[in-house]
């Protein structure tokens, strides 16, 4: 496994420039050179530490160098809007945005990009290193104020299972029990850990473990500090994990139950559904927002006109499109379809009256939770009550809403999370996974075989594979099934 050593330079409010160096691979997670550079000599040290990388977050940039703001993965988000069916491959290439992208896009019709694997199992790691560097250090480093512990132990903790748990939706096969991930926790064990893989059940124990332990802590997150241990994204991020787990090699009979729980405990806590336009209002939003009220977290950056490459840019009246299958969905009577879409079918969703591209991310928000609801009531049977659910969200988005019959209800609850999060980050891909969605392209040129640009319902594409740099280099795992030799 190839050791990526990395070096952070820390200059975090009043705590001394020190160097702290870690390898950031999945066998090698963390290991603090033993050098006189190394200044954390307390509590209050741990704790500007990890708020050096939550201004990461706040600010969309560096500010910690070698600490990764894994919401600002724009390679990642592109390459997986290339890999589902929300994107017009046809398309895609007729602007100068989409030309931008060209290598990328060319690389990725397959759904064999040869190198955003190594990109995001590293990226993803090198935090989860991080974390775990914040906790054992937290641990020798003691404080009276359980309040000020906690909040810093929850953020780490909620912090390193969201990365987790983004890794598993990527590189675990999804029905696999056996072929989880490997993972360490210790930085102290860097070079002894059980390395092997772990299954399924042992990673989504794991996850749901750690939400539970920062869900349960007593302490009320501090605005100016904390940004993960905010306990209505918790929440909303448990529904994500038990609704995602239960078709899972790892189900068990309560997911659908305790997806349906959680995801109703926020929307008790004051998050809507009823918002149709969620861009900002003015660019001074930009950073992390905790205010809004349609979801808990919200990111939004400047991003150097990177979105517009994925979904076009309106103000210059350069468009992208969604695929056909997509825009046949919405009904003149949605009112999404005007919001979202111009009447040549491009896509305007994240337009905004100030001139300039942003990034803006939704975590657990108030319509995913109300879906989530609709859907894991409709799966363990309860259709009275998933219709009553489906009905309330669609008379928000709906004139004359007609309802469906129950055979065709959990179908269209469906369509509503494909047409309500259609160019979101990530959400489609992850459905399209998880439902084992069929998609066919056309060849670039009639030398290319069909079958390449065909993808089945369990086709070993939808996950990605273990990075030979990253991982299998020095750690004798099985690669996921279908990869050898890719």
């Amino acid at each position: 496994m190839k050791n990526n050593i990395l070096k952070y330079k820390l200059q975090t409010l009043t705590l001394l420039v020190c160097t702290l160096t870690f390898f950031s691979s999945c066998r090698d997670f963390l290991y603090v050179e033993p050098t006189n550079q190394l200044t954390i000599n307390s509590f209050s040290d741990v704790k500007r530490l990890l708020g050096g990388s939550l201004r990461n977050y706040q600010e969309g940039n560096n500010y910690l160098s070698g600490v990764p703001n894994v919401i600002t993965s724009y390679d990642e988000y592109l390459i997986t809007n290339f890999y589902s069916d929300d994107c017009n491959t046809d398309k895609y290439l007729d602007t100068w945005m989409g030309q931008n992208n060209k290598g990328d896009f060319n690389k990725s019709l397959t759904w064999k990009n040869p190198d955003i694997h190594e990109s995001i199992w590293g990226t993803y790691y090198k935090a989860i290193g991080f974390y775990n560097l914040i906790l054992a250090e937290l641990k020798k480093h003691n404080t009276s104020n359980k309040v000020d512990a906690e909040r810093v132990e929850g953020e780490a903790r909620v912090t390193r299972a969201y990365c987790f748990f983004h890794l598993v939706q990527l590189f675990a096969p999804y029905t696999d029990n056996q072929l989880g991930l490997p993972l360490n926790t210790d930085p102290d064990k860097v070079g002894t850990y059980d390395s092997r893989r772990q299954t399924q059940t042992e990673n989504y124990a794991f996850i749901i473990s750690e939400l539970e332990t920062a869900l349960n802590f007593g302490a009320t997150p501090e605005p100016e500090y904390n940004i993960f241990y905010n306990k209505t994204f918790i929440k909303g991020l448990l529904a994500q994990v038990y609704l995602y787990k239960a078709a899972s090699g790892a189900k068990d009979n309560n997911d659908y139950a305790k997806a349906s729980q959680y995801a109703k405990e926020v929307l008790a806590s004051g998050i809507t559904f009823n918002d149709i336009k969620t861009t900002p209002d003015k660019a001074d939003d930009f950073g992390v927002l905790a205010s809004k009220k349609f979801a808990p977290l919200m990111f939004l950056y400047s991003d150097g006109q990177k979105l517009q490459d994925i979904v076009g840019n309106n103000n210059y009246g350069l468009p992208q499109y969604p695929s056909d299958d997509l825009y046949a969905l919405y009904t003149d009577n949605d009112l999404r379809k005007k919001e979202f879409f111009t009447e040549g079918k491009g896509i305007i969703k994240f337009e905004s009256d100030f001139p300039w591209s942003y990034i803006r991310f939704n975590l657990c928000s108030g319509a995913e939770m109300k879906l989530i609801i609709a859907e894991a009531e409709a799966r363990q049977g309860h259709n009275d009550i998933a219709l009553k659910e489906l009905k309330e969200f669609a008379a928000t988005r709906y004139t004359n809403y007609v309802e469906p019959t129950h055979a065709n209800l959990l179908q269209s609850i469906l369509d509503e999370r494909r047409k309500e999060f259609c160019f979101e980050p990530y959400i489609r891909w992850f459905d399209m996974r998880r439902l084992g969605v069929e998609l066919s392209r056309k060849p670039r040129n009639k030398q290319e075989d069909p079958k390449a640009y065909k993808l089945a319902k369990d086709d070993f594409r939808y996950t990605m594979p273990i990075p030979k740099k990253g991982e299998l280099k020095d750690n004798n795992i099985d690669q996921n099934p279908g990869w050898n030799n890719f």
